[in-house]
């Protein structure tokens, strides 16, 4: 199947409801994706802090619903290998459907409770009344206005594109390395304590809103350049050699050759003809 970077899924679906309900298959989606190549169960499972059979069974739910590729062993090639077809996925619902209605509210219901639970298990073990470098939690209750509101709602999204471009800046991994994520942000931040596996940037939306939606996942890794990375990647994408790129801006070939290293990690990318790809997509779904 050819690699594409998002995915619709839609609830009417009873198999994409019971796949994604799941916060740990969603888990696995990820950790596979970040791999950024074919990868062996074996290597999932040491990641996810589980057992092959589990990770097995999400493999296999995930593989009905489109979402990842499984590679039969053949040749040299002893164990079958998986990888994911997109990079990002949206779901979506019919909201004049009560089933899918209720559905959606379902799994952010299940998604709540998980992080309510990794949140008290996490507060549980703050008990030696020692301060964190950082930790911050406001609980009280309010009157607001509209324009309040509005400057809360401003205040929020620029929060969320904070952590789209922290999210972004990590799309590989390594095995022989920690991939548990130190902090899970529910507005309140608190540093974990215990093995919290990362989970996709999933969208549930009704289906009105799902192009709008995807416009915004296919612009997400682009906003997790700097302004000068952004650059250089425009002028890559067009077939600029490096010299002249750094005749433009100035710079040396070396700090050219540096800044295209970043921009290939962050955008999950290993070819020139990629990043023309990503670039071109996202320019596309941003004028439209």
């Amino acid at each position: 199947m050819r690699r594409s970077q998002h995915a619709v899924l839609n609830l009417e679906s009873p198999q994409v409801v019971e796949t994604i309900s799941e916060p740990f298959n969603c888990s696995v989606w990820e950790i596979v994706r970040r791999f950024g190549r074919p990868v062996i169960l074996a290597e999932v499972a040491v990641v996810s802090h589980s057992t092959p059979i589990v990770v097995q069974a999400a493999l296999e739910r995930l593989e009905k619903l489109g979402l990842i590729t499984r590679t039969p062993a053949r040749g040299v090639r002893k164990l079958p290998t998986y990888k994911t077809n997109c990079d990002a996925f949206v779901v979506s619902f019919n909201s004049e459907r009560s089933s899918e209605r209720e559905a959606a509210s379902a799994i952010k219901k299940r998604f709540t409770e998980h992080i309510r639970q990794i949140m008290a298990a996490t507060q549980a073990k703050d008990s030696t009344g020692h301060s964190e470098p950082w930790s911050s939690t406001t609980c009280v209750p309010i009157q607001l206005t509209a324009t309040d509101i509005a400057e809360l709602s401003r205040i929020i999204n620029v929060f969320n594109e904070c952590i789209d471009r922290i999210r972004e800046r990590s799309t590989k991994i390594d095995a022989s390395e920690s991939q548990d994520c130190n902090y899970l942000v529910n507005i309140e931040v608190h540093p974990t304590r215990a093995a919290v596996l990362p989970l996709p940037a999933m969208h549930i939306v009704p289906n009105h809103e799902v192009a709008d939606t995807v416009t915004k996942v296919l612009s997400a890794p682009m906003n997790a350049l700097s302004p000068r990375e952004r650059e250089v990647a425009i002028e890559l994408a067009r077939g600029r050699s490096r010299p002249e790129i750094a005749s433009q801006f100035g710079v040396s070939i070396n700090t050219i050759a540096t800044i295209g290293k970043r921009i290939y990690a962050k955008l999950g990318v290993n070819r020139r003809a990629e990043l023309a790809a990503r670039v071109n997509s996202t320019a596309r779904s941003s004028a439209e």
